[in-house]
């Protein structure tokens, strides 16, 4: 009976590992499709603006967190959340200075995968929400930003490059179902010329691109400061 029991534990410890690693596989996944939309100008201004809005801080908080850290969005989040096991920012700065990275970190603190992935995806159907928003009243954003407010010339990071092609061109398919729903015929489905149209339209006025478009770190100015 002892084996049995013993047996019965083991099996249950190896089931129990086997769905921490799904449900942070999981999680990696979601948090990858926030990094993904903010791989150029226009995502990244509304997944600043989104996470922003979550957690009620500033948006240029974010961008100082972030040029502190190195982190990308999907990650950012992610150590947020690590804010329940007690860990801020400073200390997961040290931690991944010293060559750990926020999945190790989060790991070794416990994180529930579960509650970061629910977060993670509430994120994301914001960011979609923000998107629709931003395409149905683009002629409202063009007023001259305040000096504290959020300014993409210091949001970039080299981690934003951290996504593969697959999960950038998800992102553009995001991208451009809410460009097109909030278009004045959203009501039609759009043709082959219609559809190249968009996509270009997508390409040169902002949306998730590859190496041709601006990403990653190159967004952020190789010198000079952040305004306080």
């Amino acid at each position: 009976m002892r084996h049995i029991a013993s047996l019965l534990a083991v099996i249950a410890l190896v089931l129990t590992h086997y769905a921490a690693a799904d449900d942070q596989q999981k999680t990696r996944k979601e948090l990858n499709k926030v990094t993904a939309m903010a791989t150029d100008a226009t995502g990244r201004k509304i997944v600043n603006q989104t996470m922003a809005e979550m957690f009620a801080l500033k948006q240029m908080d974010l961008v100082l967190e972030r040029r502190q850290t190195g982190l990308n969005y999907g990650s950012l989040l992610l150590a947020h959340e690590l804010a329940k096991n007690n860990l801020d920012m400073k200390e997961i700065a040290v931690r991944l200075k010293g060559g750990k990275d926020i999945f190790q970190i989060a790991g070794e603190a416990g994180v529930n995968w579960k509650e970061v992935n629910d977060r993670a995806k509430k994120l994301n159907s914001k960011i979609d929400d923000n998107l629709y928003k931003h395409f149905l009243h683009a002629k409202d954003d063009k007023a001259p930003p305040k000096a504290d407010d959020y300014n993409i010339m210091y949001d970039g990071v080299k981690a934003d490059g951290e996504v593969s092609q697959s999960e950038i061109e998800q992102a553009q398919d995001r991208y451009l179902l809410w460009l097109q729903r909030a278009s004045p015929n959203s009501d039609k489905r759009l043709g082959t010329a219609d559809e190249k149209a968009a996509a270009y339209d997508h390409v040169r006025s902002g949306g998730p691109h590859g190496a041709s478009g601006s990403s990653s770190g190159g967004i952020a100015p190789s010198a000079g400061g952040i305004p306080q």
